[in-house]
């Protein structure tokens, strides 16, 4: 997907966020971490940047995300509550802002902030020490509408392209159900693409995924259990962490989404198999 440029991520600003752990490393280990890291996205990226796709895969990971203009954090540091999901939180600038004491987030900080925390998540669970991915993270600026589009195709199939899975649709961690499942039935969706790709997730990753067939974020993202740093679970009660309805508009409809996205799986199964 092109060279990443090490610079700060800019209001207004489309970008393909990627990293993997250090040296390679395994950075999730059940399906709890995948759980929790979702969790990490949703207090830290969603006050900042509208996210139009993610893939987690076993050492590394996939966002295609939106900064968003005109943010400033909803209390002051004084006021700042301390449970994470509310301490992060941002609202629209408003004129007084200042004299309110708020101050503008940087992006940048909130996702390495995210990593941190997800760190101290993974040192605490399993005994370990140090820093979970390369620093800095790696980020390409997204220039247009097709090229967010091949983005979004690219991160949501991206555990295809590393042959993790045969199937989008049977990989349990990327943002792609999040938008099928708001603009179609779900089982309908799912037996019609099983139907065109003919495959099922690869057997030998089969244990590590559980078989897990997402039935809904809200019951996915709310089974976390209390954890380090603070992390306050029983908030975390939303839908989707993407922008469900901007990617539909961009694919002009499910339909325009899943064709783009099956016609790239086809593609890459016939690659794997040639």
């Amino acid at each position: 997907m092109g060279s990443h440029i090490e610079v700060d991520l800019q209001p207004g600003r489309s970008y393909h966020v990627y990293n993997r752990g250090n040296n390679s490393q395994q950075a999730f280990f059940s399906e709890k971490d995948y759980l929790t890291f979702l969790e990490l996205m949703q207090i830290f990226i969603l006050p900042i940047a509208d996210l139009y796709a993610y893939c987690l895969l076993r050492n590394h990971f996939h966002f295609a995300l939106k900064v968003k203009k005109n943010r400033v954090y909803k209390y002051n540091i004084k006021d700042a509550p301390k449970e994470k999901i509310e301490k992060w939180a941002c609202i629209e600038k408003p004129d007084n802002y200042k004299e309110r004491g708020l101050k503008t987030p940087d992006p940048s900080k909130h996702l390495s902030h995210m990593f941190n925390s997800y760190a101290k998540y993974i040192n605490k669970k399993y005994d370990r020490h140090g820093s979970m991915f390369e620093k800095p993270f790696r980020r390409r600026g997204i220039h247009g509408k097709n090229d967010l589009k091949n983005v979004i195709v690219y991160v949501n199939n991206n555990a295809v392209h590393h042959r993790i899975a045969n199937s989008i649709i049977e990989y349990p961690w990327s943002g792609y159900w999040d938008v099928v499942s708001a603009g179609m039935s779900t089982n309908a969706a799912r037996s019609s693409d099983a139907g065109r790709l003919g495959g099922a997730a690869r057997s030998s990753d089969a244990g590590r995924l559980g078989g897990a067939a997402r039935s809904s974020d809200a019951g996915r993202l709310g089974r976390v259990d209390k954890d380090a740093d603070g992390l306050k679970n029983d908030a975390t009660k939303l839908n989707s962490l993407i922008a469900v309805q901007d990617v539909l508009d961009l694919f002009d409809g499910v339909d325009g989404f899943k064709k783009m996205h099956l016609d790239e799986n086809s593609r890459l199964q016939d690659d794997l198999e040639g």
